[in-house]
């Protein structure tokens, strides 16, 4: 936390810029944004944000800004939250982490109005909403299923918290699942990425179509 401080210039608004000189390697940001509706201009900076840390594959750019935007609209018009989104990043040592979140309904209690989800756990109901056919009934659409297989694919984590659950996702290896203390009151989506091997971020077909 203080380290973001430092960046934000607190410090020095408030006359103690002498007393916390920076420590550490400057961190890039994304200030905290309040989201109330569908913001393609706030999308579109996620994206060159993620580009700073290495480019897309030719064609990926796009697929991903229209994941994004689904994304980013359920969470703030879709998930019954009366205060809309919040989302947040920073670049440091060259790990882009993001964060997005609301205080509305939940995935797992989302899912449960079906049927045939009502057995199951929160950590179980947040996996089954990041797989594609299931997310729609969260009101998450594909965008939370289209994200999960890029973090994967490039290395990265992503990890979910609704209601009493917490998923892991890492790449090579099954989601870690568990209970949390308590009960968070709406979703969190959290990922973390760094350049990889290939020097692009991919999602597929597009590794092959940019090397010909």
């Amino acid at each position: 936390m203080g380290g973001y401080l430092q960046d934000a210039g607190f410090y020095e608004s408030i006359g103690l810029g002498d007393q916390f000189r920076p420590r550490q390697p400057k961190r890039e940001r994304v200030d905290l944004v309040h989201i109330r509706t569908l913001e393609p201009f706030f999308v579109d900076g996620l994206l060159d944000f993620l580009e700073t840390a290495q480019p897309f594959a030719p064609g990926l750019k796009p697929s991903m800004r229209m994941s994004l935007l689904e994304l980013v609209q359920n969470f703030a018009e879709h998930s019954n939250s009366t205060s809309g989104a919040w989302a947040a990043g920073q670049k440091y040592r060259n790990r882009i982490t993001l964060c997005l979140l609301d205080l509305g309904k939940g995935i797992p209690n989302s899912l449960r109005s079906v049927d045939r989800y009502r057995r199951y756990g929160d950590p179980h109901l947040i996996e089954l909403a990041s797989e594609e056919g299931v997310s729609v009934a969260t009101g998450r659409g594909r965008g939370l299923s289209i994200i999960r297989r890029f973090v994967r694919i490039n290395g990265g984590t992503m990890t979910i918290i609704s209601g009493r659950g917490r998923v892991r996702f890492r790449p090579d290896r099954r989601p870690i699942g568990d209970q949390i203390d308590g009960t968070f009151p709406g979703t969190a989506v959290f990922l973390s990425l760094i350049p990889t091997q290939r020097g692009l971020f991919v999602l597929g077909d597009e590794e092959n179509s940019g090397t010909h």
